[in-house]
């Protein structure tokens, strides 16, 4: 859901629990430059970001980021780097600012192992079930 409302593809993808510490991810709208020129458009990398497109890391001060491909990556390691290659969670956050003309100023914060999965109630019948038998 985050990366629709920035538009762009920057979180790590995998099986189990990918995201192992918070995201504080602060989207700041940034004017919009004039247009590119469009006469000769080539290929264009779907990752790279537009003209008045970035991101920054609060822990690699002074570094914009215009390859979300990139910023995916520095995800990845920095969740390494602190919270170890296991399946370890740990509470110190990420911190991520994009500067984009398509966002509006918000900030947003994504949790660590939240996942919302059916479960199948446990209970004997003669205590009765008060979970249903699928969300």
């Amino acid at each position: 859901m985050l990366e629709n409302i920035v538009g762009r593809d920057f979180l790590p993808r995998g099986g189990g629990i990918v995201t192992r510490r918070p995201l504080i991810l602060q989207l700041i709208n940034v004017p919009e430059e004039e247009p590119e020129d469009t006469v000769h458009v080539g290929y264009k990398n779907p990752n790279q970001a537009l003209r008045n497109e970035w991101a920054e890391f609060n822990h690699i001060p002074n570094r914009k980021f215009i390859d979300f491909g990139d910023v995916k990556r520095e995800i990845e390691n920095e969740t390494s780097r602190v919270a170890g290659n296991n399946k370890g969670i740990n509470r110190q956050p990420i911190n991520l600012k994009i500067f984009s003309p398509h966002v509006l100023n918000l900030t947003l914060v994504d949790l660590p192992g939240l996942t919302k999965v059916g479960i199948k109630c446990t209970r004997l019948a003669t205590f009765g079930c008060t979970a249903p038998t699928d969300i």
